[in-house]
Protein backbone atom coordinates (compact mmCIF):
# COMPACT_ATOMS: atom_id res chain seq x y z
CA UNK A 1 0.00 0.00 0.00
CA UNK A 2 1.25 3.48 -0.88
CA UNK A 3 -0.04 6.66 0.77
CA UNK A 4 0.81 9.80 -1.21
CA UNK A 5 0.60 12.87 1.02
CA UNK A 6 0.93 15.33 -1.89
CA UNK A 7 -1.95 13.92 -3.92
CA UNK A 8 -3.94 12.77 -0.85
CA UNK A 9 -4.40 9.35 -2.45
CA UNK A 10 -4.00 5.77 -1.30
CA UNK A 11 -3.00 3.06 -3.78
CA UNK A 12 -3.23 -0.63 -2.93
CA UNK A 13 -1.16 -3.18 -4.85
CA UNK A 14 -1.24 -6.96 -4.94
CA UNK A 15 1.82 -8.58 -6.50
CA UNK A 16 2.73 -5.30 -8.20
CA UNK A 17 -0.72 -4.75 -9.71
CA UNK A 18 -2.88 -1.82 -8.60
CA UNK A 19 -6.08 -3.29 -7.13
CA UNK A 20 -7.57 -0.22 -5.44
CA UNK A 21 -7.21 3.52 -5.01
CA UNK A 22 -8.95 6.12 -2.91
CA UNK A 23 -8.88 9.70 -1.80
CA UNK A 24 -7.67 10.18 1.78
CA UNK A 25 -7.17 12.86 4.41
CA UNK A 26 -3.84 12.88 6.24
CA UNK A 27 -2.24 15.01 8.95
CA UNK A 28 -2.68 18.76 8.94
CA UNK A 29 0.05 21.37 9.46
CA UNK A 30 1.92 20.80 12.73
CA UNK A 31 0.28 17.34 12.97
CA UNK A 32 1.89 15.78 9.91
CA UNK A 33 1.58 12.15 8.97
CA UNK A 34 5.07 10.61 9.18
CA UNK A 35 6.90 9.58 6.00
CA UNK A 36 8.42 6.11 5.71
CA UNK A 37 7.51 2.46 5.42
CA UNK A 38 5.47 1.13 8.32
CA UNK A 39 4.12 -2.36 8.94
CA UNK A 40 0.57 -2.67 10.22
CA UNK A 41 1.09 -3.25 13.94
CA UNK A 42 -2.48 -3.82 15.10
CA UNK A 43 -6.01 -4.06 13.70
CA UNK A 44 -9.34 -3.34 15.43
CA UNK A 45 -12.76 -3.18 13.80
CA UNK A 46 -14.13 -0.69 16.34
CA UNK A 47 -11.45 1.42 17.99
CA UNK A 48 -11.72 4.68 19.88
CA UNK A 49 -8.94 7.24 20.24
CA UNK A 50 -7.44 7.43 23.71
CA UNK A 51 -5.84 10.76 22.73
CA UNK A 52 -8.63 12.66 20.97
CA UNK A 53 -11.81 12.63 23.06
CA UNK A 54 -12.68 8.97 22.49
CA UNK A 55 -13.15 9.70 18.77
CA UNK A 56 -14.31 6.68 16.75
CA UNK A 57 -11.72 5.07 14.47
CA UNK A 58 -13.59 2.30 12.61
CA UNK A 59 -11.50 -0.28 10.74
CA UNK A 60 -8.39 0.96 12.57
CA UNK A 61 -5.01 -0.36 11.43
CA UNK A 62 -2.20 1.03 13.61
CA UNK A 63 1.06 1.99 11.88
CA UNK A 64 3.10 3.56 14.69
CA UNK A 65 3.38 3.15 18.43
CA UNK A 66 2.45 6.83 18.78
CA UNK A 67 -1.04 6.20 17.40
CA UNK A 68 -0.84 6.96 13.69
CA UNK A 69 -3.31 4.66 11.97
CA UNK A 70 -5.35 4.02 8.86
CA UNK A 71 -9.09 4.26 9.66
CA UNK A 72 -12.46 5.31 8.29
CA UNK A 73 -13.24 8.98 8.82
CA UNK A 74 -14.24 12.34 7.44
CA UNK A 75 -12.62 13.36 4.15
CA UNK A 76 -12.91 17.14 3.66
CA UNK A 77 -10.77 17.09 0.49
CA UNK A 78 -7.51 18.17 2.12
CA UNK A 79 -5.09 17.13 4.88
CA UNK A 80 -7.09 17.61 8.08
CA UNK A 81 -6.34 14.81 10.55
CA UNK A 82 -4.16 14.71 13.67
CA UNK A 83 -1.67 12.53 11.77
CA UNK A 84 -3.81 9.50 10.95
CA UNK A 85 -4.81 8.51 7.43
CA UNK A 86 -8.56 8.82 7.06
CA UNK A 87 -10.26 6.66 4.45
CA UNK A 88 -13.81 6.47 3.09
CA UNK A 89 -15.82 3.91 5.10
CA UNK A 90 -16.33 1.47 2.22
CA UNK A 91 -12.67 1.57 1.21
CA UNK A 92 -11.54 1.25 4.85
CA UNK A 93 -13.72 -1.85 5.25
CA UNK A 94 -12.37 -3.49 2.08
CA UNK A 95 -8.79 -2.57 2.97
CA UNK A 96 -9.21 -3.98 6.48
CA UNK A 97 -10.22 -7.32 4.94
CA UNK A 98 -7.31 -7.31 2.46
CA UNK A 99 -4.48 -6.65 4.92
CA UNK A 100 -2.94 -8.35 7.89
CA UNK A 101 -0.62 -7.43 10.72
CA UNK A 102 2.78 -6.93 9.11
CA UNK A 103 1.48 -5.65 5.76
CA UNK A 104 3.82 -2.78 4.76
CA UNK A 105 2.43 0.70 4.16
CA UNK A 106 4.62 3.26 2.39
CA UNK A 107 3.84 6.87 3.21
CA UNK A 108 5.49 9.32 0.84
CA UNK A 109 5.11 12.84 -0.47
CA UNK A 110 6.42 11.91 -3.91
CA UNK A 111 4.69 9.91 -6.63
CA UNK A 112 8.12 9.11 -8.11
CA UNK A 113 9.32 7.50 -4.89
CA UNK A 114 6.14 5.46 -4.67
CA UNK A 115 6.51 4.27 -8.28
CA UNK A 116 10.17 3.44 -7.70
CA UNK A 117 9.24 1.32 -4.67
CA UNK A 118 6.49 -0.42 -6.65
CA UNK A 119 8.99 -1.25 -9.42
CA UNK A 120 11.55 -2.47 -6.90
CA UNK A 121 8.93 -4.74 -5.34
CA UNK A 122 8.04 -6.01 -8.83
CA UNK A 123 11.72 -6.74 -9.53
CA UNK A 124 12.07 -8.63 -6.24
CA UNK A 125 9.01 -10.75 -7.07
CA UNK A 126 10.34 -11.44 -10.60
CA UNK A 127 13.73 -12.41 -9.18
CA UNK A 128 12.08 -14.73 -6.64
CA UNK A 129 10.13 -16.35 -9.48
CA UNK A 130 13.33 -16.73 -11.53
CA UNK A 131 15.11 -18.40 -8.59
CA UNK A 132 12.13 -20.73 -8.05
CA UNK A 133 11.99 -21.72 -11.74
CA UNK A 134 15.75 -22.22 -11.88
CA UNK A 135 15.57 -24.53 -8.85
CA UNK A 136 12.77 -26.49 -10.55
CA UNK A 137 14.86 -26.77 -13.74
CA UNK A 138 17.90 -27.94 -11.77
CA UNK A 139 15.80 -30.56 -9.99
CA UNK A 140 14.43 -31.76 -13.35
CA UNK A 141 17.98 -31.89 -14.78
CA UNK A 142 19.17 -33.86 -11.74
CA UNK A 143 16.30 -36.35 -12.21
CA UNK A 144 17.15 -36.67 -15.91
CA UNK A 145 20.81 -37.27 -15.08
CA UNK A 146 19.87 -40.03 -12.63
CA UNK A 147 17.69 -41.65 -15.31
CA UNK A 148 20.51 -41.30 -17.86
CA UNK A 149 23.04 -42.91 -15.50
CA UNK A 150 20.60 -45.76 -14.82
CA UNK A 151 20.00 -46.33 -18.55
CA UNK A 152 23.74 -46.15 -19.23
CA UNK A 153 24.45 -48.76 -16.54
CA UNK A 154 21.73 -51.03 -17.97
CA UNK A 155 23.18 -50.61 -21.46
CA UNK A 156 26.72 -51.39 -20.26
CA UNK A 157 25.42 -54.52 -18.51
CA UNK A 158 23.61 -55.59 -21.69
CA UNK A 159 26.81 -55.06 -23.73
CA UNK A 160 28.83 -57.05 -21.16
CA UNK A 161 26.32 -59.95 -21.33
CA UNK A 162 26.30 -59.82 -25.12
CA UNK A 163 30.12 -59.87 -25.27
CA UNK A 164 30.19 -62.81 -22.83
CA UNK A 165 27.67 -64.70 -24.97
CA UNK A 166 29.63 -63.94 -28.10
CA UNK A 167 32.88 -65.10 -26.47
CA UNK A 168 31.16 -68.31 -25.37
CA UNK A 169 29.81 -68.95 -28.84
CA UNK A 170 33.14 -68.16 -30.49
CA UNK A 171 34.98 -70.53 -28.17
CA UNK A 172 32.74 -73.39 -29.35
CA UNK A 173 33.29 -72.72 -33.04
CA UNK A 174 36.23 -74.62 -34.58
CA UNK A 175 37.95 -72.99 -37.55
CA UNK A 176 38.17 -75.16 -40.78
Amino acid sequence: MVINLTSQRAMVYREGVLIGASTISTGSKDRETPIGIFPILEKQLEHRSSTYDNAPMPYMQRLTSKGVALHAGNLPGYAASHGCIRLPVGFAKLLYGATQVGTPVMITDSAQVAEQQRRMDEFVRANDEFVRRRAEQRAAADRALVEFEKAKAEHEEAVRRHNAEMAKLQSGVVPK
